[in-house]
């Protein structure tokens, strides 16, 4: 189908240069999306290591996930159920790091937002979860974790950490249903292997993803509801950092789980 994409782009360039005529929106139109947005993401990626000085991590952040949240809502159809959760927790990160950004300028505190993104970021990871480790019924008792998992973020951000402190242990929560639910999957995938390649499975890239980002996630606010005082500045860039990362797995995840044939639109890819 790509292939066909580039043939078709190839071939209107040529007679574009035949008639002396060059129709930017048009070739823009045929290129293939996906491999044109996975490129260029990592050219920015690359580009914004060398010119750190002169790049805000917080847009370079925003910009890249935008990017993704726009290309993958123009093939939504393409989707499986499964990781349109994922698009919708893109979208949900979108708009929560955007209030973030917001509150952080106009109240010079933020942590309002983060205690919301942890009961959120909980429920949209158990019901990808629920459906690639349980793909032929729904588990009642991971259902019930879920749901105590995200009472007990609530419960925390009430009663231990108010609003205006960072929900230190709300994150443990999240990152460790992450991580254990992520070695669950990976466990799934070594004990029940397919055809396809492991590389080319979408549910690879997204516990990778998952499993590295919130094993850090988690050692760094370990520290800090240990320690009890805020972590030095280089452990935050370092998350940042890693966020574009993240978020560029998630993207690939998407991609490739455009590229199978599911059976049924709940399909883990």
């Amino acid at each position: 189908m790509e292939k066909a994409g580039y043939m078709n782009l190839l071939n209107r360039v040529l007679q574009g240069a035949l008639d002396n005529k060059f129709d930017f929106f048009g070739y823009l139109a045929l290129m293939p999306r996906y491999p044109l947005i996975l490129v260029s993401s990592v050219v920015i990626m690359f580009i914004a290591i060398f010119i750190n000085q002169a790049i805000d991590l917080l847009y370079l952040d925003l910009c890249l996930l935008y990017l993704y949240v726009l290309t993958s809502i123009i093939y939504l159809k393409k989707i499986p159920r499964t990781y349109q959760y994922l698009l919708l927790m893109l979208m949900s990160v979108l708009a929560l790091e955007i209030a973030s950004y917001f509150m952080a300028v106009i109240y010079r505190n933020n942590h309002p937002i983060y205690h919301l993104t942890v009961p959120v970021q909980i429920g949209v990871f158990g019901l990808i979860f629920r459906k690639t480790l349980f793909p032929k019924g729904r588990n009642s008792n991971y259902t019930f974790l879920i749901v105590c998992l995200i009472l007990l973020s609530l419960l925390n951000s009430l009663f231990l950490q108010d609003l205006s402190t960072a929900p230190s242990y709300g994150m443990l929560l999240l990152s460790f249903f992450v991580i254990t639910s992520s070695l669950f999957q990976f466990k799934l995938m070594l004990t029940k292997p397919t055809h396809k390649k492991l590389t080319l499975r979408a549910i690879f890239w997204f516990c990778i993803a998952s499993f590295l980002f919130y094993t850090l996630t988690f050692v760094s606010f370990g520290l800090h509801a240990i320690l009890l005082e805020d972590l030095p500045q280089f452990v935050f860039d370092f998350i940042m950092w890693f966020n574009l990362v993240l978020y560029f797995l998630y993207f690939v995840a998407i991609y490739l789980s455009t590229k199978s044939k599911p059976l049924t639109n709940d399909a883990v890819g």
